[in-house]
C-alpha cells in the first residue's frame, strides 16, 4: 500500500526532534503537573493561542447535567458541537489533575505509523509493530506507553484499575514483560494538555461529556467505534 505524505512528514517530525533531544530523552516527568509545571504551562500555552474552541459560548446547562467530576481515571468525550480540530471526536484518557491543570491522552485517533518506523532499533516485535496513536498536539516526540497488566510496571504510574502508564521509551523497554499479549499495550506520541482552570471552563462550556474509564475502551474496542459508542453511553447517564 502507498504510504501518504501525512505518513513520512509524521515520522520525519519525530525523528527530527528525538534527533534535536540526544537520542530518546528521559521525560519521565513531564507530564506530572506537580513535577514540572512551568514546562507544560508554557507548552499548552503556545497550543492554546491557536485553539478554535475558545470561541463557543458557555452552555451552563451540560456543566449541571454532568455527574462526575474531572480526575485522573476519566473518559473526556468531546461533544458533537466541539469544533477544535485536534479535539473533535476524541475521547481524552485524563492522567492527571490539579488546580495546576490537567494532561490526557486521546485513546481513539491511530495513525498509519509503526513504532518500528521512528525507532528502528527498539526490540520485541509486539511493540516494533504497534501503531502509534496521536495522544494530542502538545510535545509529539514524546512516547508514552500505557500497559494493562495484573502487576504494577517497574517506573510506571496507575491512571486508574490495572492500567498502567510508562512515559519513557527506555524504561519501558525495562519494565514491559517480554511477552506482551495482544491489545496489552498502547503507545501514543504527544498529549493533550490543559492550563490552570481552563478544562473546567471548557466542561462548563459543553465541550465535554465526563464518563469513568474502562479497559475495554482503550485496549480492545476498534477505535473508529469508542466516540460513537461513549458519546450514546454518556448522555444516556444524565437523559
Amino acid at each position: 500500500m502507498k504510504k501518504s505524505v501525512n505518513h513520512y512528514f509524521y515520522i520525519f517530525v519525530i525523528i527530527i526532534a528525538l534527533f534535536i533531544q540526544g537520542s530518546i530523552p528521559d521525560h519521565s516527568t513531564n507530564w506530572k503537573l506537580s513535577h514540572n509545571k512551568n514546562q507544560l504551562s508554557a507548552d499548552v500555552s503556545l497550543y492554546n493561542n491557536n485553539s478554535t474552541a475558545s470561541i463557543l459560548p458557555v452552555n451552563n446547562t451540560f456543566a449541571a447535567n454532568n455527574i462526575i467530576e474531572p480526575s485522573k481515571g476519566t473518559f473526556l468525550i468531546a461533544s458533537p458541537g466541539l469544533i477544535d480540530p485536534n479535539f473533535s471526536k476524541t475521547v481524552v484518557l485524563l492522567i492527571e489533575y490539579s488546580e495546576n491543570g490537567a494532561v490526557g491522552l486521546i485513546i481513539n485517533r491511530p495513525s498509519d505509523v509503526r513504532v518500528k518506523e521512528i525507532i528502528p532499533k527498539v526490540r520485541g516485535a509486539s511493540i516494533r509493530n504497534k501503531k502509534v496513536f496521536i495522544g494530542g498536539p502538545v510535545s509529539i516526540y514524546q512516547l508514552f506507553f500505557m500497559v494493562m497488566s495484573d502487576k504494577k510496571p517497574e517506573d510506571s504510574y496507575n491512571v486508574f484499575d490495572n492500567v498502567y502508564l510508562i512515559p519513557d521509551l527506555n524504561k519501558a523497554s525495562k519494565a514491559l514483560p517480554r511477552r506482551i499479549i495482544k491489545n496489552q499495550l498502547r503507545i501514543y506520541a504527544g498529549y493533550s494538555g490543559w492550563a490552570p482552570g481552563q478544562l473546567d471552563h471548557e466542561i462548563a462550556r459543553g465541550d465535554w461529556y465526563l464518563i469513568k474509564a474502562d479497559v475495554n475502551s482503550i485496549f480492545f474496542k476498534n477505535p473508529e467505534d469508542v466516540w460513537p459508542e461513549l458519546i450514546k453511553r454518556s448522555t444516556a447517564q444524565w437523559v
